[in-house]
């Protein structure tokens, strides 16, 4: 599924309020992504596939070992999934009482618009375990810039992707079209971008950081939730670094009673690492709502590997 803004569909069959082709997605087969998943959490683990569509992904995760919970808002394509238990729901609705060890967000969903996709986060916060792993599809950063009408074929599909515009700073609308046979499919669909500091600062706002990426293209990423409690507020992080800070400062103190004892060169050595305490407690203390969890303006990209 394209999992962007405002998606509007047209051919055969059955078409989702989100613009998808029931018809086309059970024809389309997994490339790749049911192992992704597979690798990035624990052998058996339980998983969550929102907006699992026909299943493609959430039934060879079941022949993976995995027990799955496929959730999406159109009976017509949880009528394919055949292995993995359905749950008919909009993913910002969803509320099981039930946490997995993961939560799958694929289909590129994260590039919804801001309030849906902070609905999304606050789904997959809601039901992840707090020693299990958020993975999420994305877009590169790279990709709002480089993208351009083309055309490719696998498993006898043509994909295009054409109309390609940049209405705004920050989103790329274009209309994607399959073809198989004499059948033909169109989506449109509008995505907004996220870099890696607004990829950060959004996933800390819903109670989770980025852990790392799990491809080399960096289109597939695990977030893990953070240090803030089940509920996925940042209060307990917050005060944990609150905490963090204090004690920087009190090591400041101590070390500013002890300078005296040394000579002058001791003193300028002191005077530096005081310098740095300092600095130190500034950043651990400086946690709040909007700021990411590293405790930084949005830039600090510290910790972040891709």
């Amino acid at each position: 599924m394209v999992g962007e803004v405002g998606a509007p569909g047209a051919g055969p069959g059955a078409i989702t309020p989100d613009g998808c082709a029931v018809e086309f997605y059970a024809r389309l087969p997994a490339h790749g992504e049911p192992g992704i998943v597979h690798e990035a959490g624990r052998p058996g683990a339980s998983i969550l596939d929102l907006g699992c569509g026909t299943g493609r992904i959430a039934d060879p995760l079941v022949a993976l070992g995995h027990p799955v919970v496929a959730v999406d808002e159109s009976p017509e394509m949880l009528a394919h999934v055949r292995s993995a238990e359905t749950v008919r729901a909009r993913i910002q609705d969803l509320s099981l009482g039930r946490r997995f060890g993961v939560v799958l967000l694929a289909s590129h969903l994260v590039h919804a618009d801001p309030a849906t996709r902070a609905a999304f986060l606050a789904t997959c916060r809601r039901h992840v375990a707090d020693d299990g792993c958020v993975v999420i599809q994305q877009h590169p950063p790279e990709w709002f810039s480089t993208a351009a009408a083309t055309e490719d074929s696998r498993d006898g599909i043509v994909f295009r992707m054409r109309d390609v515009s940049r209405p705004a700073p920050g989103l790329l609308s274009a209309t994607v079209e399959y073809l198989t046979g004499e059948q033909r499919w169109t989506q449109t669909f509008t995505a907004v971008r996220l870099d890696e500091a607004e990829l950060v600062a959004v996933l800390a706002a819903a109670g989770l950081r980025l852990d790392r990426y799990l491809t080399a293209d960096r289109a597939w990423l695990r977030a893990v939730p953070a240090s803030g409690g089940a509920d996925g507020s940042l209060a307990a992080l917050a005060a944990e670094r609150a905490a963090a800070g204090r004690r920087a400062v009190r090591a400041v103190h101590l070390a500013g009673a002890r300078r005296g004892a040394f000579g002058a060169r001791g003193r300028v050595r002191g005077a530096l690492a005081l310098q740095r305490l300092a600095e130190l407690a500034l950043h651990l203390g400086e946690v709040g709502p909007g700021r990411p969890a590293c405790g930084r303006r949005p830039a600090c990209r510290r910790g972040i590997r891709p």
